[in-house]
């Protein structure tokens, strides 16, 4: 019975790592550059990965001094993103 309980304890703390590991790190389209005053994203977004073409939608937002935000169009998995300072 002991042989059990320690591998179910090693198993617990196992999992609690990948757990507290995973919640740490957003998904890539989550993490924002928040906090950067003065600065402002634009993230265009193709229809292809070619990045290439006329663009189908846009998304602008900064930190001027205060937050601010305007999109446009469909936002897709294939995008250019650039930062500017304000």
């Amino acid at each position: 019975m002991t042989g059990k309980r320690g591998k179910s304890g090693v198993f617990a703390v196992v999992l609690a790592a990948a757990v507290i590991t995973t919640a740490g790190a957003p998904p890539a389209q989550a993490q924002s550059p928040a906090g950067k005053l003065g600065n402002q994203f634009t993230y265009t977004y193709y229809a292809t990965s070619a990045d290439t073409g006329t663009p189908v939608g846009g998304w602008t937002f900064g930190y001027c001094p205060s937050y601010f935000s305007n999109s446009w169009g469909t936002r897709t998995s294939y995008f250019l993103s650039s930062e500017e300072a304000c």
